[in-house]
Formats: structure tokens, sequence, C-alpha cells
């Protein structure tokens, strides 16, 4: 088995291993179990790699350039995307912002908490104390999307 495609979402993965196994490809998701473990390590890990058996490697390279291209999009008309009931035309595309506010205020949130816990052990408290202060302030801006 050789390595058709590198990524580092799981999902894409799946997505392209459904797609080849659906097209006669043997394909596999190399790091499925491992990789996933701990998301904060994928790259680390390596992320995850598509396998195929080498006398079909050259079919999967055609078939993931070909859905990479769009070849295999399905028309606007026959997705389920919701009508707007503003102008009752179809919804774009969505705003991918509060996402990412929340997962940055996750990992900013986890960084107060250790450096809170570490407050109570630490003799140079004011010093701790004004680093978790700077890092609320950063959340409060991420929050507000001034950052």
């Amino acid at each position: 088995m050789r390595c058709v495609h590198w990524t580092p979402d799981y999902f894409d993965g799946l997505v392209i291993i459904a797609m080849l196994q659906a097209g006669d490809i043997d394909a596999r998701l190399f790091g499925e179990n491992f990789v996933r473990q701990n998301w904060l390590k994928i790259l680390a890990y390596d992320g995850f790699r598509v396998m195929a058996p080498t006398h079909q490697i050259k079919a999967a390279h055609g078939m993931i350039v070909d859905f990479q291209n769009g070849v295999f999009a399905l028309p606007a008309e026959e997705t389920e995307r919701a009508f707007c009931p503003g102008c009752r035309l179809r919804a774009g595309e969505t705003d991918l912002a509060p996402r990412r506010r929340a997962f940055l205020t996750f990992i900013v949130a986890n960084i107060c908490f250790d450096f809170s816990v570490a407050l109570l052990f630490n003799p140079y408290e004011h010093v701790v104390a004004i680093f978790t202060l700077f890092l609320l302030t950063l959340l409060a801006c991420c929050l507000s999307g001034t950052s």
C-alpha cells in the first residue's frame, strides 16, 4: 500500500476513503484510530494518510484530483441548502468566525485555568496574575472580533 493523499482533517480523509471505495479501490485511512486520540497533536503525528494498493495508485490519484476539482459536486438545485427567508435565495456559505472564536475561547480558557491552578502553588503570584489578566484581555479581544 502506498500513500495517495495526506490530510490533517479526519472527516476529509473519511470522505476520500468512501469515494475511493465506491470506485472499487481498496483504500484505507492510515492512523485513523491512533491520530484522532489526541487532536491537538494531529500534525505531530503526521495527520491522516489515505493509502491504496500499489496497482491502484494511478486510478486513486485520478479520482482524488477529480474530487478536488469539483467533478463530483452536485448542482446547487439538488442540494439541501435552505432558502433565505428574507430574499428567498439559497443560503450561501456559513460564517466560520463564531466557531473559530469558540475554539480560541476554549484554548485560552484552558490556559487561564492552568495558570489559575499554578497561582495556588506559585510564590510569584503577581507575575501569574498579570499573565492571566493578559490572557483574559486577549480572550476579550478575540470574542469581540478585534484581534
